[in-house]
């Protein structure tokens, strides 16, 4: 739970593309293990999910939490093909938390923007066309970039759209093969 007055960005939208961009360092970093972001708040490795992040907001704060597969389990045969682990020994798991948990307030407390080139680098759907739920509506096009506040910056059908919300249902590779 991070109360808004030591939160450095004032604008909601942002602090779940922070969280995703603070978590995707620390495995890279301390542990080596690449992933990539998928738009907002799911993490992937070799093309399946390893951790989906929230974030609520109260009245007062903001409350974060986190779902990471840290290492393999019984995966039901329906999800095989979507979900996956992050590693593949054993690790100390107080160690990733506090490293992850010193990542978010660091950069919850000091970022009041996002670093679009770095989100870009570790982006899972940059350049892929997408299928995207949005206000109830199925839009597909190509993600071809993202905003200043995190938003993915879809076009459909020459037209650039900034979406701010939504769930991307479908990604299809460059290559045509579909991911998820």
């Amino acid at each position: 739970v991070v109360p808004f007055d030591v939160v450095a960005t004032k604008t909601p939208g942002i602090i779940t593309t922070l969280i995703a961009l603070a978590t995707q360092r620390v495995l890279a970093q301390a542990f080596q293990v690449m992933t990539e972001i998928k738009w907002v708040n799911d993490l992937y490795r070799h093309d399946k999910k390893v951790a989906g992040i929230l974030v609520e907001q109260t009245d007062q704060a903001y409350v974060i939490g986190m779902g990471l597969n840290v290492q393999a389990f019984d995966v039901p045969v329906a999800l095989q093909d979507k979900i996956t682990h992050v590693f593949d020994e054993t690790i100390d798991r107080n160690v990733l938390v506090g490293l992850l948990l010193n990542a978010w307030f660091e950069t919850i407390t000091q970022t009041t923007q996002l670093d679009v080139s770095a989100y870009k680098a570790v982006s899972y759907l940059l350049n892929k066309t997408v299928t995207l739920n949005y206000n109830r509506t199925l839009l597909t096009g190509r993600v071809i970039d993202f905003g200043q506040q995190g938003e993915l910056i879809l076009n459909v059908n020459g037209d650039n759209l900034t979406i701010r919300s939504g769930e991307v249902t479908k990604v299809v590779a460059i290559e045509g093969k579909v991911l998820k």
